[in-house]
C-alpha cells in the first residue's frame, strides 16, 4: 500500500510519512479517550497487583521536573 501511495504522490514519501505519524497520534488519542470513557462508566475491571513503590517514585521523579507549590523550580531530589 505504501508503494502505491508513494507512486500516487509522485515519489514524495516525506509528506506520506508525516501523515502516517499524525494518523498514529490520532489513533493513540482515540484509544486513550475510549479507555477514559470505559473508566468513567465503570466498564473496566481493575486488578490488584504488587507494586514496587520506590521504582514508581523514581520513574515519576525522572519524568517531571521538581516544582514547589507555587510552580517554581524546586531543588532537585532523589529517591534511593
Amino acid at each position: 500500500m505504501e508503494v502505491e501511495l508513494a507512486r500516487l504522490a509522485g515519489g514524495d514519501t516525506t509528506r506520506l510519512e508525516r501523515v502516517d505519524l499524525e494518523v498514529e497520534r490520532v489513533d493513540e488519542l482515540v484509544a486513550e479517550l475510549l479507555e477514559l470513557s470505559r473508566l468513567e462508566v465503570g466498564d473496566v475491571a481493575l486488578e490488584r497487583e504488587d507494586t514496587d513503590l520506590a521504582a514508581l517514585a523514581r520513574t515519576v521523579a525522572a519524568r517531571w521536573p521538581a516544582v514547589d507549590v507555587r510552580g517554581r523550580a524546586a531543588p532537585a531530589w532523589t529517591v534511593a
